[in-house]
């Protein structure tokens, strides 16, 4: 939508960001998690974290594309998390759809992130992995870790397309671009307040006036 811009975040973001995570989807010290993703990116590099603070296993792999690497540490190492987006995980589980579910015998949770997933896409991931617990959550760098939502396979179509909830102290409003908040499915902006939103934009004062409101 723009030129790239720099997010500047404070330690304590990064914490309370990392904090929901572990809050909400039940990290611990049996946690064995294998990140695939790039952690140059927050939600990757916010996984990594997740496991450390709460004394979990993580196993890094560059990429998804490497499949027989993937699958067979899937199997050897027990893994019982396993993050993704909506194209990576569409590319396992179309052309690799057998091999990856017999190297996920131990697998409990799966997270996406980074873009929308389809509805029918969540579905098929449920009817596929009985056994595993789906979540998804929204949040630009700018707010990390907004909301957090599990799918279920008789959820409604309602459900299949939120994002969810917001936990602890965020807070999430539809406003108008008078800046009224909206109700129930009416069309507006997204604004967010709480401990994970940025400090501001890097060497772009102006772009940081008009995005906070403090």
């Amino acid at each position: 939508t723009g030129r790239p811009k720099g997010v500047v975040l404070s330690f304590d973001n990064v914490f309370a960001a990392v904090s929901n995570i572990i809050e909400y989807a039940d990290y611990d010290t049996h946690s064995r998690e294998l990140v695939c993703l790039p952690l140059t990116h927050s939600f990757g590099m916010n996984q990594v974290w997740a496991n450390l603070l709460s004394g979990g296993f993580v196993y890094l792999l560059e990429g998804f594309s490497r499949v027989k690497i993937l699958f067979s540490t899937l199997n050897e190492e027990n893994i019982s998390r396993f993050p993704g987006t909506p194209t990576s995980l569409s590319l396992l589980m179309g052309r690799y759809i057998e091999p990856f579910k017999q190297s996920t015998k131990s697998l409990q949770q799966m997270m996406v992130n980074s873009s929308f997933l389809p509805p029918d896409q969540a579905h098929y991931i449920l009817k596929n992995m009985t056994n595993v617990r789906l979540m998804v959550y929204y949040g630009l760098t700018e707010a990390s870790r907004t909301t957090f939502h599990t799918h279920h396979m008789q959820s409604s179509q309602e459900h299949f397309n939120t994002v969810g909830r917001p936990p602890g102290d965020i807070s999430v409003k539809i406003l108008s671009s008078e800046e009224r908040e909206l109700g129930p499915f009416e069309k507006g902006e997204i604004v967010v307040s709480g401990s994970t939103v940025m400090l501001r934009y890097k060497n772009q004062p102006r772009e940081t006036q008009k995005c906070l409101n403090e």
